[in-house]
């Protein structure tokens, strides 16, 4: 459970739905209750920021390092990651990518 948990906060440093301004006030995040659709949602409702998701994520995965989950783990690059998420530099990468379209 911790690995997927820690693999949703790498995952929602790269993904956008839609832009939001973060509330200023951030509730905890309980990673063992939320789901990568309710993350997504929250970030884009403001209720929590990429930075917020990232560091709890980097949080578990260093109180959970007997698990081995993780040959290395990237705390610098994944704060980078999420903070030019939250900056809505991700919604540069996001507006460039197509959505699939089934040409049948």
């Amino acid at each position: 459970m911790a690995r997927s948990s820690i693999l949703l906060g790498s995952a929602l440093t790269s993904l956008v739905l839609t832009s939001a301004s973060p509330a200023a006030a951030q509730p905890a995040i309980d990673l063992d209750q939320l789901t990568t659709t309710q993350a997504a949602a929250d970030i884009c409702a403001g209720k929590i920021t990429s930075k917020a998701l990232t560091t709890a994520a980097l949080a578990r995965a260093k109180a959970k390092s007997e698990l081995n989950a993780f040959i290395t783990l990237d705390e610098a690059g994944a704060m980078k990651a999420a903070e030019a998420f939250d900056a809505g530099q991700g919604l540069v990468q996001a507006a460039r990518r197509r959505p699939y379209r089934h040409q049948g």
